[in-house]
């Protein structure tokens, strides 16, 4: 496909006013765990893999789905350990691994290796979820990002820059060290 064909299409869909892709919502309200959900998480297809990551965070997050059964918590953990261990991960993951743990299928130590696989590769994406790994794993992981100076664009393209993996690492040790 050239450019412009690709730009036909971008505004007739931009036209139609459909969707593209699947929102995390709709995700929530229509995956069900499976083995070919698993078996694809499992996949050496980078693509597929990230696909089902997607999905099966969306499992997890969804209320209804509650309580999950045990062997598909086992199942999920030992996939994610796996994808861990060739450190193929994305954001979905640190969600599936947070998930796992408040379900306590997935220890402090596999936080830990989550953590430490994701750092350098997706560290916005770790320090996005830094509230919720502190009391999990302490503040070693954090020192880093504390003095991040990577800048992004907010408020839209074009927009000020401004430090958010510094900015988000200093709010999550804010609340972090909160009197309780």
């Amino acid at each position: 496909m050239d450019e412009d064909q690709i730009q036909i299409m971008r505004e007739r869909i931009a036209a139609s006013k459909r969707k593209v892709g699947l929102s995390f919502d709709d995700a929530r309200k229509t995956t069900r765990y499976s083995q070919d959900l698993l078996n694809q998480y499992r996949s050496g297809d980078s693509g597929a893999s990230r696909v089902a990551a997607f999905r099966i965070d969306a499992y997890l997050a969804e209320p209804t789905n509650r309580p999950i059964c045990e062997s598909e918590l086992s199942s999920i953990a030992e996939a994610l350990r796996l994808r861990i261990s060739h450190r193929a991960l994305a954001k979905s993951d640190l969600r599936i691994g947070l998930a796992l743990h408040s379900c306590g299928a997935f220890d402090q130590q596999d936080v830990t290796s989550l953590v430490e696989s994701m750092k350098g590769t997706d560290d916005f994406s770790v320090a996005s979820e830094g509230e919720r790994l502190l009391p999990i794993i302490g503040t070693d992981f954090i020192q880093d990002y504390l003095s991040s100076t990577e800048l992004f664009e907010t408020g839209g393209m074009g927009g000020p820059q401004r430090p958010l993996i510094r900015e988000m690492a200093e709010e999550a040790l804010r609340t972090f060290n909160l009197p309780k």
